[in-house]
């Protein structure tokens, strides 16, 4: 399959396809922290959960299953398959390719590069390649790159038999923790965590991805699953009316 080379503007840098190196094995990520250093990214805006539903093609929850391959140099991609357990915005096939920016060269501060069993809500840019004149072969389908970077992706953990999600960087949760919300009482359950269970979930996200707990994002809210994801639903029905 032939496709087109990629230039993706957002969060203020400009991607240019140069390289891809992909190794064959277990799918395990090889490097997760860039062996040369952290970069900052600089973020075009912050969004809200409502603004990141509304400008995200997709918000899927997914489970990371394989390292595919990297892109090196200055373009600083990595690409994961990615099971698709449910699309809570949009239509998505069974299985994507996911870019995180970052690569075993490099990776964005205090965001590691994802590694087989994560359990993620992202929320996603579908990447089109038609539009570009580079000419450039890529083995991978249904391409998809986060929409904020590492501001819009959430960690998923079980904790006696709920899910929880955590939102490493706040920005997706804020509102819900600062009663900005129009949804007080939503607000409210949804941030409700008692510190037993807060534990519980942080010894759960320990046993499956230390590295995350290693290097705790900023904020680190801890949401209800279902609340969460109710709210997407409603931001996205919403979206859909107004169309």
């Amino acid at each position: 399959m032939k496709k087109k080379a990629l230039i993706f503007v957002g969060l203020g840098v400009l991607l240019t396809v140069c390289l891809i190196v992909a190794l064959s094995g277990s799918g395990e990520t090889p490097v997760r922290v860039g062996t040369q250093g952290v970069m900052h990214v600089s973020l075009a805006r912050f969004y809200t959960l409502e603004e990141a539903v509304n400008e995200s093609d997709v918000v899927l929850d997914v489970t990371i299953t394989a390292w595919l391959g990297e892109n090196l140099g200055d373009i600083r991609t990595t690409f994961f398959d990615a099971d698709v357990n449910t699309a809570l915005k949009g239509n998505a096939p069974d299985k994507i390719t996911l870019l995180q920016i970052g690569n075993s060269e490099v990776t964005v501060d205090s965001f590691p590069l994802f590694q087989k069993g994560n359990r993620l809500i992202v929320f996603l840019s579908k990447l089109e390649w038609t539009d570009y004149e580079i000419n450039f072969n890529l083995d991978y389908d249904n391409q998809y790159i986060l929409l904020g970077a590492h501001s819009t992706v959430l960690h998923v953990e079980n904790v006696q038999n709920a899910s929880y999600a955590l939102d490493r960087f706040g920005m997706l949760t804020t509102e819900y923790f600062s009663e900005q919300t129009d949804s007080l009482e939503l607000s409210a359950r949804m941030s409700a965590i008692d510190e037993t269970t807060r534990q519980q979930f942080w010894k759960k996200m320990n046993a499956s991805d230390p590295l995350i707990t290693q290097l705790s994002g900023p904020i680190n809210h801890i949401v209800r699953y279902d609340d969460y994801i109710s709210e997407i639903e409603r931001f996205a029905e919403k979206e859909g009316a107004s169309e």
